[in-house]
């Protein structure tokens, strides 16, 4: 997935989960994320910390949402879910999962 947005929190998809591993990206530059990755596209690097700082302060909840019995996950969907939960604004983009 490429990423154009400008301030962004991205966290891990799979693998082991950890907090280090939930990263800013403020730079004026599109970047290609790995399918391993998930962006959460803010719309100021405000937010963007914001949004860091609200998931580092809820890992023990967010951690619980990593399933699987070899490398763990989390889907795209829980993590909407979880973000919403925690009275965040979540929109979709349309190119997810391939769809333009």
């Amino acid at each position: 997935m490429e990423v154009s947005a400008w301030s962004c929190s991205t966290i891990t998809r799979v693998g082991q989960p950890y907090p280090h591993k939930i990263k800013l990206y403020l730079r004026k530059k599109e970047a290609v994320l790995s399918d391993c990755v998930i962006a959460l596209c803010c719309g100021t690097s405000k937010e963007a910390r914001n949004l860091q700082a609200l998931l580092l302060q809820n890992w023990n909840l967010l951690k619980r949402e990593y399933v699987g019995t070899c490398a763990k996950y989390i889907t795209v969907e829980a993590l909407r879910i979880f973000v919403g939960s925690l009275g965040v604004g979540v929109e979709m983009d349309k190119s997810v999962n391939g769809k333009h």
